[in-house]
């Protein structure tokens, strides 16, 4: 058994409407071997987006399988831990 981990972009820029209007999207950034490398994709791919320059973004636990960032305006980054055989 090995553990992969797969690194989601939740799209936040469709909050703030009208009430019963917004949503979020969720696309998948790819899989990764360790989370390090998934962290560092994410804040990559969030300084090319925001035009910011970034090292590291902060990370939340939300389980034992699951990281977020905070809300970063208009994205949000998601890190599933999953087994596989």
């Amino acid at each position: 058994m090995k553990k992969i981990y797969r690194l989601v972009y939740e799209d936040l820029t469709h909050l703030g409407g009208p009430m019963g209007t917004e949503y979020t999207t969720y696309s998948h950034m790819g899989t990764y071997s360790a989370p390090k490398t998934a962290r560092a994709e994410a804040a990559k791919n969030y300084a090319r987006k925001s035009g910011k320059v970034v090292k590291a973004l902060k990370w939340y636990k939300e389980s034992p399988t699951h990281f977020r960032t905070d809300d970063l305006l208009f994205v949000m980054y998601h890190i599933y831990e999953d087994t596989v055989e």
